[in-house]
C-alpha cells in the first residue's frame, strides 16, 4: 500500500513539473498532454515491474519514476523534433508556400526602402544582408513564422527557382544576460528568385542553440516544397514576399502553417503568361 501510494505520488508530482516545462516551452497544449500521459504511463508502468523484481525500497520509487518518465518524455520530444515526414505541395503553380511547420507571429507590409529586420521575442534583428538586394527597393510582405520544439524543424522552398543567395551570420557565443546578446541569434538567409524579385527565407536560431544547416547552394534550382534547409531546437523563420509578386497574403497571426503544404499566397502571373511559367 505505502508503495502504491508513493508511486502514485511520483506520477502526480513528475507529471506537474512536466506540464511546467511543456508551459514555459511554449509546447502546444495537445500534444503537451499526450507526451506527459504517454511518459508517465510508461514510467509508471516500468517502475512497477522493476519494484516487483527487485523489491525496491519506497524511499526508492520516485527517483526511479522521475528518472524513467524524463527519459521517456525527452525522447519522445527528441523524435517529434527529428522527424522529416515526406510532402507532397498542393498543384496549384501559382501557390507561395510556407517554408516552415510554426504559428505565424507577425504579418507586416513594408514600404519601399523600410529598414529590414525580423523581430524574436520582442527583440529586433537588422537584417543586412537584404539590404544590398533587390528586395531593399521593394514594397514587401512580411511573414514571421514561430517554430516550438514539438514542430518539424526542416524548412522547404516556398516557390520555384534559384537560389541567387546563401547568408550564414554565425550567433557570438555570449551570456544571454548581457544586453548586446539581444538580437544577436545565429540566421541563415536564402533568396530564390523566379520569373520577378526574389523572395527571402530567414532562418533564426535560439541564442543559446546555435546550428543551422543549408541543404542547398548559391545557383542550385528549387521546387516548391523542397527542403533547403534545417534549424535546430527553438527557432524562427521569416518569409520576405514583394508585394509585385503577390497582392494578398492569406494568413494571419495565430494561425497554424505546414511547410511545404499551406498556401500563404498566390503569386501574381501577367494574363498572358500561361500558369506553371515561372
Amino acid at each position: 500500500m505505502a508503495a502504491a501510494m508513493a508511486l502514485m505520488a511520483s506520477v502526480l508530482a513528475g507529471a506537474g513539473l512536466l506540464g511546467a516545462a511543456a508551459h514555459k516551452w511554449q509546447l502546444p497544449a495537445r500534444e503537451a498532454t499526450a507526451l506527459i500521459m504517454l511518459a508517465s504511463g510508461g514510467a509508471g508502468a516500468l517502475t512497477a515491474l522493476l519494484a516487483a523484481r527487485v523489491a525496491l525500497h519506497p524511499a526508492a520509487l520516485a527517483p526511479a519514476f522521475w528518472a524513467a518518465q524524463l527519459a521517456l518524455f525527452a525522447g519522445s520530444l527528441l523524435a517529434r523534433f527529428y522527424r522529416d515526414p515526406e510532402r507532397t505541395p498542393p498543384g496549384d503553380p501559382r501557390a507561395i508556400l510556407s517554408p516552415a511547420d510554426g504559428t505565424v507571429i507577425y504579418l507586416r507590409r513594408l514600404s519601399p526602402g523600410a529598414a529590414l529586420q525580423a523581430e524574436k521575442k520582442g527583440r529586433a534583428m537588422g537584417l543586412a544582408e537584404l539590404q544590398e538586394t533587390p528586395l531593399a527597393r521593394e514594397e514587401l510582405w512580411q511573414m514571421g513564422i514561430s517554430m516550438v520544439f514539438t514542430d518539424v524543424h526542416i524548412n522547404r522552398a516556398p516557390i520555384a527557382g534559384r537560389v541567387t543567395l546563401v547568408r550564414h551570420r554565425p550567433g557570438p557565443f555570449l551570456s544571454l544576460r548581457r544586453p548586446e546578446a539581444a538580437g544577436a541569434n545565429e540566421r541563415q538567409t536564402l533568396l530564390i528568385e523566379g520569373a520577378g524579385p526574389p523572395v527571402a527565407v530567414v532562418q533564426i536560431a535560439s541564442r543559446l542553440v546555435r546550428r543551422i544547416r543549408a541543404f542547398v547552394k548559391e545557383g542550385d534550382p528549387v521546387e516548391p516544397g523542397q527542403r533547403i534547409g534545417a534549424i535546430t531546437f527553438g527557432s524562427q523563420v521569416d518569409l520576405l514576399v514583394p508585394v509585385r509578386l503577390c497582392a494578398e497574403m492569406r494568413v494571419a497571426p495565430g494561425q497554424r502553417l505546414v511547410a511545404g503544404q499551406t498556401i500563404v499566397g498566390r503569386l501574381t502571373m501577367p494574363e498572358d503568361q500561361p500558369d506553371g511559367s515561372l
